[in-house]
């Protein structure tokens, strides 16, 4: 399989294609999201794309009606970009990512995982498995929606961060 960028059929419009896997897919910009390929390796078939994800599984589901993907791996926004800080190399940061990660409140973050993971479902093959990474910000709610959808969570693996960032307000535990 390989993977090849067109020219835009407009400005706004990107063409991707993919021989014997995606064949033509259209994905246009969006306000959030540049969705382009990023980054490919033919010989292992690998393309990573940085693109809305909402449309670029309805592209996905709509090719691929009955499922096609043993394994996806998701890493949905922790709508953190709250105006916080962080700590970075002994300074201060500001851990705004952009307008994708700013919350719009627990019923609408919510809302939008259950509509990405329903799409996940749909892009699945029938024993397909989904990972999830997310911090304590948004796992719940993926759990919950998960259970909403009557998805079978078989693990819940917890990583230790060995450099966590100082606990600047000395009012929590330290990630």
């Amino acid at each position: 399989m390989t993977v090849g960028i067109h020219n835009y059929a407009t400005v706004e419009e990107k063409i991707l294609y993919a021989n014997d896997f995606f064949e033509t897919l259209v994905v246009r910009e969006s306000e959030l999201s540049p969705n382009k390929l990023y980054f490919r390796d033919d010989l292992r078939k690998v393309w990573l794309y940085q693109a809305n994800c909402l449309e670029l599984i309805d592209y996905l589901v709509a090719k691929y009606l009955l499922g096609k993907f043993d394994m996806i791996f998701a890493d949905p926004p922790y709508f953190l970009s709250n105006g916080g800080i962080s700590c970075q190399a002994g300074k201060m940061v500001s851990i705004n990512k952009g307008a994708w990660d700013k919350s719009r409140g627990a019923e609408i973050n919510h809302e939008f995982n259950l509509e990405w993971l329903k799409r996940c479902q749909k892009l699945l093959n029938a024993n397909g498995s989904l990972w999830v990474s997310g911090t304590y910000h948004v796992i719940h709610s993926v759990g919950y929606a998960m259970q909403q959808l009557d998805m079978t969570i078989l693990n819940d693996i917890t990583w230790e961060k060995p450099n966590p960032p100082p606990n600047l307000s000395c009012r929590y535990f330290t990630h």
